[in-house]
């Protein structure tokens, strides 16, 4: 779908375009990016959703939410800045619904259906006491992205760690969870 827009706003670069948006939050802006990037975007949701009315579904949500948090954020390089949100939306999609307890228990051997119900409650009990002995970095870190559900980039703000940090945090707080957890 094109959008109607002027001459004037087809000549701008993308960063003209965002910089234009946060100062007057005109969503007509965020159209001119929409046809810009709409194929390059919902190719990388197709990637990762494997679906084709989820990855269209995807690709509007990401836009409706460029209207809501695009000026919140410091982009230098708007395409590459598109590509990475787009990815952590799509990987946020997926994993909505997995938490740690679902990955933990995963790696478990099978259980017998009558078992079932008495091993969670277990497991659960276990997980909640193994996330406390976590280092508090670990923890903060699982805690937020699993239990809240936040984006790495939502972490940084709210810790002040870095991506590097986060995500070593996580790895490495998922495998002492693992080490912990010995039903």
């Amino acid at each position: 779908m094109q959008l109607i827009l002027n001459n004037k706003t087809h000549k701008l670069t993308d960063e003209e375009v965002v910089s234009r948006f946060s100062q007057t939050g005109d969503p007509s802006l965020i159209g001119v990016l929409f046809n810009r990037y709409a194929k390059l975007v919902m190719g990388l949701c197709l990637k990762y959703l494997k679906d084709e009315d989820e990855a269209s579904d995807m690709t509007m949500h990401i836009y409706k939410k460029l209207l809501e948090k695009l000026g919140d954020y410091e982009v230098r390089t708007f395409k590459s800045w598109l590509y990475t949100f787009s990815k952590n939306e799509c990987l946020m999609k997926l994993r909505k619904g997995s938490k740690v307890v679902r990955e933990i228990e995963v790696s478990q051997l099978e259980m017998k259906e009558d078992e079932e119900e008495k091993y969670t409650e277990t497991h659960f009990q276990s997980l909640s006491k193994a996330i406390e002995e976590l280092k508090a970095e670990q923890r903060m870190c699982i805690e937020l992205f699993y239990l809240k559900e936040l984006s790495y980039n939502e972490i940084e703000s709210q810790t002040g760690y870095s991506w590097k940090e986060i995500k070593s945090h996580i790895q490495n707080g998922k495998r002492n969870l693992r080490n912990m957890i010995k039903l």
